[in-house]
């Protein structure tokens, strides 16, 4: 977790501005940060719930549940959910989602979070805060 903090979060640089489909509803200065974290990972297809599958879902928080993180989390593909804190509807569908037996790994990053399955982890929560001057 140090080194995704280190090389991605709290490392400045230049977002392109590539514009992935899933993407529109991010706000520009946090998909350089979640560009870097992709990026970090070695994951490149961003998809959504109506396309083909890919490296990272993109899921609005209220859209999710127990269904969508069993059909797209594996060991190879992360979820990457927007507005955790938007509603109390996204709160609690969060909340559910870092309980899941599936999810191994949960990064809180306050305007999304990721979800990662990593077989042989521990289960873990993390909150990481990134400076909101670093685009």
């Amino acid at each position: 977790m140090y080194a995704l903090a280190d090389q991605a979060l709290y490392k400045s640089a230049i977002f392109a501005g590539n514009e992935l489909e899933g993407w529109e509803t991010i706000p520009t200065h946090y998909r350089a940060v979640l560009s870097r974290v992709l990026q970090y990972w070695n994951k490149e297809k961003v998809y959504d719930l109506q396309k083909d599958r890919g490296d990272v879902l993109i899921v609005k928080a209220e859209e999710l549940s127990k269904n969508i993180i069993c059909q797209h989390l594996n060991d190879q593909a992360l979820v990457v959910v927007d507005g955790i804190y938007t509603s109390k509807r996204a709160r609690y569908a969060w909340q559910c989602a870092q309980r899941e037996d599936q999810v191994t790994v949960s990064i809180d990053l306050f305007h999304f979070g990721l979800l990662i399955a990593r077989p042989g982890q521990v289960k873990e929560d993390f909150t990481l805060r990134y400076p909101f001057w670093i685009r």
